[in-house]
């Protein structure tokens, strides 16, 4: 009997955790991505966050 309470609790709190761990991913989204996008990097796929490493062309003519 005391195993299956703690086993509730521990479900009770995994799933607080993963509650609050969303609600703070979606209230800090967009400062991160505000702060990305200043500094030139496209949050948005694999794609935009490795465009910043490609060496820029510098063609002098």
């Amino acid at each position: 009997m005391r195993k299956l309470k703690a086993m509730q609790i521990k479900d009770r709190f995994l799933s607080n955790q993963v509650v609050n761990s969303t609600l703070r991913y979606s209230t800090l989204a967009p400062l991160i991505d505000s702060l990305m996008n200043e500094l030139g990097i496209q949050g948005g796929d694999i794609k935009g966050l490795t465009q910043c490493l490609k060496p820029q062309s510098t063609s002098v003519k």
